[in-house]
């Protein structure tokens, strides 16, 4: 989500964790985990989760070397969103055309909040304020502010690569 100096903004609803306990049978889930009632929860966490949590896998912003708990804990954290994402996604759960919006609709809400707190709190939710002082893929886009736009086309470009096996899934059924 970026880094910052304050709490995480990701509310646990959306959360792909809170999901789990949706699809694990009573006898066999943790109390510690909420239940994912809606559709929705699944889908800010299939998009954010995988758009964000895998790049930041792939180049994360980590100021601690192994074997720092904080290093472990970072990688194993975002490693178990991204395997969460995958059992959901296996376990029948799944993006619908209407998803789309609706994700798009929360992330400018939460680029709007984000931007906020960025700018009273002094943080960098979302690295809307600057990019990450560890290499990424934002060291190929332009400067900040103009980095922002390119960041929401490859936001848009994100989502629709990401739900590119549901359409294909869906193009084949309807061919049978």
């Amino acid at each position: 989500m970026g880094s910052s100096k304050g709490l995480p903004v990701l509310p646990i609803r959306a959360s792909p964790f809170s999901c789990l306990r949706h699809k694990i049978p009573p006898a066999q889930r943790f109390n510690l985990v909420p239940t994912c009632s809606d559709q929705f929860a699944y889908e800010l966490g299939y998009f954010w989760g995988l758009g964000g949590t895998l790049q930041g896998l792939i180049t994360p912003e980590v100021t601690y070397n192994f074997p720092d708990p904080q290093f472990i804990f970072f990688f194993i954290n975002h490693a178990g969103i991204v395997a969460a994402l995958l059992y959901l996604s296996f376990m029948g759960l799944r993006p619908v055309p209407a998803s789309l919006p609706r994700v798009v609709a929360a992330t400018l809400s939460y680029v709007a909040a984000a931007g906020l707190a960025d700018f009273w709190l002094g943080t960098n939710y979302g690295f809307l304020a600057a990019k990450p002082s560890t290499a990424s893929i934002m060291d190929f886009l332009a400067p900040w502010p103009w980095y922002i736009p390119e960041l929401v086309l490859i936001g848009i470009l994100s989502l629709l690569i990401y739900y590119t096996p549901f359409w294909v899934m869906d193009l084949r059924r309807r061919r049978i």
